[in-house]
């Protein structure tokens, strides 16, 4: 089984980081997709047929590629798609917490307040 690199392309957007890789004659069965931490890791199968009067070649190229990716993202809502040899990854991103200042209101029966 040989390794090659796919093409990979990583897009910001606002709601998500899209990920695109070029990877023609593809078993779809074969792809997989996983998110850990700030990583996204690929990877999957290309099958290619030749044939000739007498033969029918069938070579098996394993590929695998992994992305750094440049903010925390859901895990349980990527979609993957594979369709004309482009496999795109939708990763959405999580919505950024935001500090939130509490005051606390004073209380004229603290204990240990002298009146």
């Amino acid at each position: 089984l040989l390794r090659c690199e796919p093409d990979v392309r990583v897009v910001n957007e606002d709601d998500a980081i899209v990920v695109t890789a070029h990877v023609p004659n593809l078993d779809p069965r074969s792809i997989k997709v996983s998110v850990s931490g700030n990583r996204l890791s690929i990877s999957g199968e290309k099958v290619e047929e030749e044939q000739d009067e007498r033969s029918l070649y069938i070579s098996r190229q394993g590929f695998a590629s992994s992305v750094r990716l440049s903010s925390p993202v859901d895990a349980d809502h990527v979609t993957a798609s594979y369709a004309g040899g482009m496999l795109r990854i939708v990763l959405p991103r999580l919505a950024e917490r935001t500090a939130v200042q509490v005051r606390a209101d004073e209380h004229n029966n603290e204990r240990g307040r002298h009146e």
